[in-house]
């Protein structure tokens, strides 16, 4: 798989930043594949195979092996990432600083190296099904640093597009026609996805409450009756990013079409498919996109279109 190709390789390629993302099994916490989460380790993510990697992210427990992980901290000197530093003793942080506090104090559990000198890592949905924390850790921690009146590098960025595909399937079953109930197999992945399903929801929704707050408070902030406020403390509390925040969200019941959302939401979870269901897949993203109305509304703000091919 990748034909032996490592994060080294993408980085030549001058492609987008590619993170994938695990779970530590060990402590349910979650595992990032990006270079300031490897720092806590003493390691180089750029020598890590992308199959290992693809590997990981997907290695469902009960069906596939967990992947190791040598953990080499103290081998090097670890400096905190600056923008994590700056809330790490702040008793009186913004609220919104409290995601990125506790995302700050997880992968310090590494430093300890003697007793955690290896990794095991499973698929990335047991803590994240839709990869979505670490967008929400960044979007509360820029929040928090505005309200605490700090610069960022993002102080200039004005529009910001969040794509959340999720490829959740329901598919049908008879179980409430039977007498005898699933099989052990079949209740443990039931018992398992439920959680998972309903903590991606969650995130989705806080994701779109980061969008509503942005966006009331800028509504305020640029009000007539908001013009004539001399109070520094309310002028801090509206002080959220002022950025268009667009949450595009892409699923199979997005579809109009019933007939290709049936055929679609009962594939196969599956690491091979067959190049008609790639197909079928690829046309169904992209009609839900183009019908998306946020992809219009990012559109008609930015006096753009979609050009298809």
């Amino acid at each position: 798989m990748f034909h032996g190709a490592t994060y080294a390789d993408l980085k030549k390629s001058n492609g987008p930043f590619i993170s994938a993302s695990g779970t530590d099994i060990s402590s349910g916490g979650g595992f990032s594949f990006d270079q300031t989460f490897f720092d806590y380790l003493c390691s180089d993510l750029l020598g890590v195979p992308l199959s290992r990697v693809a590997a990981s992210s997907s290695a469902v427990p009960f069906v596939l092996s967990p992947v190791t992980y040598n953990n080499y901290a103290n081998q090097c000197k670890f400096i905190e990432p600056e923008y994590l530093a700056q809330f790490e003793n702040a008793k009186n942080a913004p609220r919104p600083a409290a995601r990125l506090i506790k995302a700050m104090q997880d992968p310090n559990v590494y430093h300890n190296q003697k007793e955690n000198p290896y990794l095991h890592i499973v698929d990335g949905g047991v803590a994240d099904n839709l990869a979505l924390r670490e967008m929400l850790d960044f979007l509360e921690g820029l929040e928090a640093m505005n309200l605490s009146g700090q610069k960022t590098q993002f102080d200039n960025v004005r529009r910001i597009v969040v794509m959340v595909v999720n490829s959740l399937s329901a598919p049908k079953n008879n179980w409430n026609k039977k007498v005898d109930g699933p099989g052990a197999i079949e209740l443990l992945i039931k018992a398992t996805g439920v959680p998972i399903d309903h903590y991606s929801y969650e995130e989705v929704e806080s994701l779109l409450d980061t969008q509503a707050r942005w966006n009331s408070m800028r509504t305020l902030r640029n009000s007539q009756l908001f013009k004539s406020n001399k109070n520094q403390e309310l002028a801090n509390i509206v002080n959220t990013p002022d950025i268009d925040l667009y949450v595009v969200n892409v699923a199979f019941n997005m579809l109009e079409d019933k007939a290709e959302y049936e055929y679609l939401n009962n594939l196969p979870t599956s690491f091979v498919l067959a190049p008609e269901e790639v197909d079928r897949l690829r046309a169904a993203a992209k009609k839900i996109i183009k019908a998306s109305p946020e992809i219009q509304k990012i559109m008609k703000n930015s006096d753009t279109k979609i050009i298809s091919q």
